[in-house]
């Protein structure tokens, strides 16, 4: 919950995902590594990073996708806080999306026109 009046309840975050079908997830990742030489940060058979500055670019091979899905990530001081405002706000949950790694603080939501958000606590 903001500190004092006007303080962000989630001020921002650096992830961005783009969830991609699997017949598109290879071109995709080659448009960024290779065409535009985007240099990647990490790298696994199923998702690539890559660095944008002060951004960092993950696609993800999805098969529960039939086209590509942008989802975002918002950084919070403090994700219990947030959860409780943004329920009182009606903010519809999504945690079926997908499941969280473990011990990972956060929850995801749903924007208005289907946007996925990952609402995640400091480690």
């Amino acid at each position: 919950m903001p500190t004092k009046p006007g303080d962000p309840v989630c001020p921002g975050g650096a992830n961005v995902a783009v969830k991609m079908p699997p017949g598109q997830f290879r071109q995709t990742v080659a448009f960024y590594r290779d065409i535009l030489s985007v240099p990647v940060c990490h790298e696994a058979p199923d998702c690539v990073s890559f660095d944008l500055g002060t951004m960092r670019l993950r696609i993800d091979r999805s098969e529960s996708v039939q086209r590509p899905e942008t989802w975002l990530e918002i950084r919070c001081r403090d994700h219990e806080s947030a959860a409780r405002h943004l329920s009182r706000q009606e903010v519809p949950w999504c945690d079926e999306v997908e499941p969280l790694a473990d011990r990972l603080p956060g929850f995801w939501i749903m924007a208005p026109g289907g946007r996925v958000h990952l609402i995640r606590g400091q480690d």
